[in-house]
């Protein structure tokens, strides 16, 4: 082609892949930092909550070793419990009520985000669901028939919902990528 054009909010690629090699530097940017300062992304109102077994497991000098040592602390069936407990109780202390505000929950896996989506009573959202009703459960979303909607790497891009309020991050991530892109869903 003649021309190319590229948009995106996370040029930095998890594969080390460079995009620039195909369209070339940037004409304009504008980072996240700068965005949010300037009002073009709402502001993140960000809570950090731990639950009892993490604070037991850190007093009692647990060391996150590996990726695999922290998704065993986390991945607790009681756990999940005392989590989906503590996003209610939190969404009371910030004046939100339960069931009544779009939220989007990343979880660690997909079982997680069954099990999530069963105890906070809204749905997952994930590659093992069949097409059609991945749809169904998206567009249940969209239009506000659900309020909460549990998923796995499914919302890092090409996902917009501008009135998602509500995001949980229950799982962790060393990329800056994917945080951001997750982020960006609930900043529009």
């Amino acid at each position: 082609p003649d021309f190319r054009l590229g948009l995106t909010a996370t040029p930095n690629r998890a594969d080390d892949k460079d995009i620039r090699e195909i369209y070339g530097q940037e004409l304009y940017s504008k980072g996240l930092a700068e965005a949010l300062s300037e009002g073009w992304l709402a502001t993140p109102d960000y809570h950090i909550v731990f639950d009892d077994a993490v604070k037991e497991a850190m007093q009692s000098g647990f060391q996150a070793n590996s990726l695999k040592a922290l998704k065993e602390l986390f991945d607790v069936k009681p756990r999940n419990d005392t989590i989906a407990d503590n996003i209610r109780e939190e969404m009371k202390k910030i004046g939100l009520e339960f069931g009544s505000v779009k939220t989007i929950v990343f979880c660690q896996d997909i079982e997680h985000a069954e099990e999530m989506a069963e105890l906070l009573g809204g749905k997952a959202y994930h590659s093992e669901t069949e097409d059609k009703d991945r749809k169904n459960v998206f567009d249940e979303f969209k239009n506000g028939d659900l309020q909460v909607i549990t998923t796995r790497d499914m919302f890092n891009e090409g996902v917009d919902v501008p009135d998602a309020r509500l995001l949980v991050f229950l799982r962790s991530t060393s990329s800056q990528t994917i945080f951001e892109q997750q982020l960006g869903r609930g900043l529009r």
